[in-house]
């Protein structure tokens, strides 16, 4: 509506004149003859004002105002792009030490060490990274590996501070079982964005089965640090308390993994593995029985299954496992949130 203010005063404007025209002014017939002249003037800027109106209500209505709201998302877009950068700034500043031992990958991509220089990056670059970027989760999706490696190598070569483009990569690498690289990744994409609690869970896995404790545990805390709901964390730092046979620690994480997300159903059978082991028979038949009803079910696993050793010759344990084996698959599937516990 800019500018229509405008139009109103000067209408008003002209017909305050022409009221002290006909006060002020002797009108013999000529002079009669101006003023009609200045009313038909008048009428025609009343016709332009509605004229005028009846565009603007024309371009209320028109089909580009989606297009504009595309244009906003984009700029809003092209902000969090300039977030990450000034996050680019401050890692250079900092000299993080994980990005000096960085060796390229096989594919072409530029080493952490250069992503300072990604400040001088166009906004047209930046699109053409988010869309190789987003054209990798597509092949992936697809289960089209090696295209979805070539994307995101794309993504990361036009746009070295892009984080997001690392931690899919590394996601990549981690289930081609290529740790190391993944590895890499996770610390690059911290690197450039140290508030993302994925980054630092995901790192901390792959340091829990590289058996490297202490990095894992650092990781977890980091991300429970920066998210203090984050079930999945809870789990993962239980699940590695419970490895290093820190049964408290990982009782009360499990605990608080079930607060935050009870479809979790395999922290209820890791908490009836601790009860298990602290001798707590009772308590570890109740939580495997939780863990039935919440879907979680393998008969291999409890067969075979050390940790339940203390009460699996109990006629409970039997009558549990007879009952929860029973439970129709359809059931068990849509029940079934479980992750590997080991």
């Amino acid at each position: 509506m800019f500018g229509f203010g405008k139009r109103k005063k000067k209408k008003e404007d002209e017909v305050k004149a022409n009221e002290e025209l006909n006060q002020d002014i002797n009108i013999d017939d000529s002079e009669g003859d101006q003023v009609d002249e200045v009313d038909e003037d008048v009428s025609e800027v009343d016709d332009d004002v509605s004229e005028v109106d009846e565009d603007i209500s024309d371009v209320d209505e028109l089909d580009d105002i989606d297009e504009i709201d595309e244009l906003d998302d984009d700029i809003d877009e092209i902000d969090d792009v300039d977030d990450d950068i000034e996050d680019v700034q401050d890692a250079k500043s900092e000299n993080i030490a994980s990005q000096k031992d960085f060796e390229e990958v096989s594919s072409p991509t530029i080493k952490p060490a250069n992503i300072s220089s990604s400040h001088n990056i166009s906004t047209e670059d930046i699109k053409r990274s988010m869309e190789a970027n987003n054209n990798g989760i597509r092949c992936k999706k697809n289960r089209d590996f090696a295209k979805a490696l070539e994307m995101y190598n794309e993504a990361i070569m036009v746009y070295p501070g892009y984080a997001m483009a690392y931690y899919n990569r590394a996601i990549l690498y981690t289930e081609q079982q290529q740790f190391d690289k993944a590895i890499e990744d996770y610390s690059t994409a911290i690197s450039i964005n140290p508030r993302a609690p994925e980054f630092y869970n995901n790192r901390g896995n792959l340091f829990f089965e590289a058996k490297k404790y202490d990095k894992a545990e650092e990781d977890y805390n980091k991300s429970l640090e920066l998210a203090p709901n984050y079930s999945e964390a809870f789990h993962n730092r239980g699940m590695l308390y419970f490895c290093q046979s820190k049964l408290q620690e990982a009782l009360q994480n499990f605990t608080r993994a079930i607060e935050l997300n009870a479809d979790l159903s395999i922290n209820y059978y890791n908490i009836a593995c601790i009860h298990s082991r602290l001798e707590e028979q009772d308590q570890a038949l109740v939580f495997l029985e939780k863990a039935f009803r919440e879907g979680f079910f393998d008969r291999e696993k409890l067969n075979s299954d050390s940790d339940l050793d203390n009460i699996r010759s109990l006629p409970a344990f039997q009558d549990l496992t007879d009952r929860g084996g029973s439970m129709s698959p359809y059931t068990m599937a849509m029940k079934n949130f479980s992750t590997r516990r080991k």
